[in-house]
């Protein structure tokens, strides 16, 4: 198992730096873990002018650096609020008044749309990239901490729903062929049975118990899917 995760990446950045990595590992399965910021920061593929200029002789290599769009002023301003707010239902409609509740709002603007449409053009040629290679294609979508919260307790705003993401992105991945694994169901229950944090409230990252969880979770899908395979290597 090869851990390429990168702090900051998004799905465009990810396909640039898998693409660099394949030849080096020749993987069975690639896991993209996805989260909604993705979507809110996904561009088009990179222009020349994006490209590193090659030693002579050599092609060309993307530049692969993480944008900066996912930290701005306001985030930092809203993080902090949410530090006083240990309320989840104060936690969920502090985040619904922010510009990032659109991306959960139906139907979609034309910004979200346009969004939608580059992020499926960006896993539409991961997909194709790891069919090529005969390699699996498996998405791993991680909610963020208010998605859980309003599915937990189960908060009912109009026209807005925690699922909205996946459940769109999930019915594009079933029509071209590759998995999409949703944890938010998981975190959700266990949030609602337990009442345990399972994500740091100052930053919206997991926690250990969150990483716990979530880890369960794709271990038991990964071994559904393909512990039989694996077993068979073994042997």
């Amino acid at each position: 198992m090869v851990k390429a995760g990168v702090s900051g990446y998004d799905t465009r950045t990810e396909l640039l730096y898998l693409k660099r990595l394949y030849s080096r590992y020749d993987p069975d399965v690639v896991i993209l873990g996805f989260l909604p910021n993705d979507l809110m920061t996904n561009t088009p593929m990179p222009d020349d002018n994006e490209r590193a200029e090659p030693p002579r002789g050599e092609a060309p290599v993307r530049v692969v650096r993480a944008r900066n769009e996912k930290s701005t002023r306001l985030h930092i301003v809203t993080f902090a609020k949410r530090l006083l707010l240990p309320s989840d239902y104060l936690y969920v409609k502090l985040y619904l008044l922010t510009a990032r509740a659109e991306y959960f709002t139906f139907p979609m603007t034309p910004r979200v749309e346009r969004q939608m449409e580059i992020t499926r053009g960006l896993l539409r040629e991961l997909n194709d990239y790891c069919r090529e290679r005969q390699t699996k294609f498996v998405v791993f979508s991680i909610p963020q901490l208010f998605q859980v919260l309003m599915e937990a307790n189960e908060y009912k705003r109009e026209n807005i729903s925690a699922g909205f993401i996946d459940s769109t992105l999930a019915g594009f991945a079933a029509e071209n062929g590759f998995l999409w694994l949703p944890v938010l169901p998981r975190l959700a229950e266990a949030y609602r049975i337990g009442g345990e944090d399972i994500y740091y409230r100052f930053d919206g990252h997991f926690n250990n118990r969150g990483n716990e969880i979530a880890g369960e979770y794709l271990a038991e899908q990964f071994l559904e899917l393909y512990g039989g395979e694996a077993a068979k290597r073994i042997e």
